[in-house]
């Protein structure tokens, strides 16, 4: 059990997170990254993309926290649009990585077209 929640959770919020195409990566941080947690502790997550609106952080936590089978509070920010020097600097250095979106496969090229 990585930050305290269980692998079956860990797949499905990487599942909710693989859906949204604008989430470049995800980081955990708070007392879950730094390993203070207690029972209840929510779970803050910081997302990562240019593209990220919103709306998409308010779908991403309505998600989490009312629509899949997750035993835990979520609070997740658009890391991008965090304004606030000092939580930034705490997620630079306590957040930890745990989802990256795969970078799309390279169209294969066909040798004939390079003769």
């Amino acid at each position: 059990m990585r930050f305290g929640i269980s692998l079956k959770s860990m797949e499905i919020i990487i599942g909710a997170l693989q859906r949204i195409d604008v989430i470049e990566g995800a980081a955990i941080f708070g007392s879950r990254s730094m390993g203070n947690f207690k029972h209840g502790s929510d779970v803050d997550i910081a997302v990562y993309g240019a593209h990220i609106s919103e709306q998409v952080v308010q779908e991403l936590n309505a998600d989490l926290n009312e629509r899949l089978p997750l035993p835990y509070y979520f609070d997740v920010i658009h890391y991008e649009g965090v304004t606030h020097q000092g939580l930034k600097e705490h997620i630079d250095r306590y957040g930890r990585q745990f989802y990256t979106r795969p970078l799309p496969r390279p169209k294969e090229i066909c040798l004939e077209t390079l003769r």
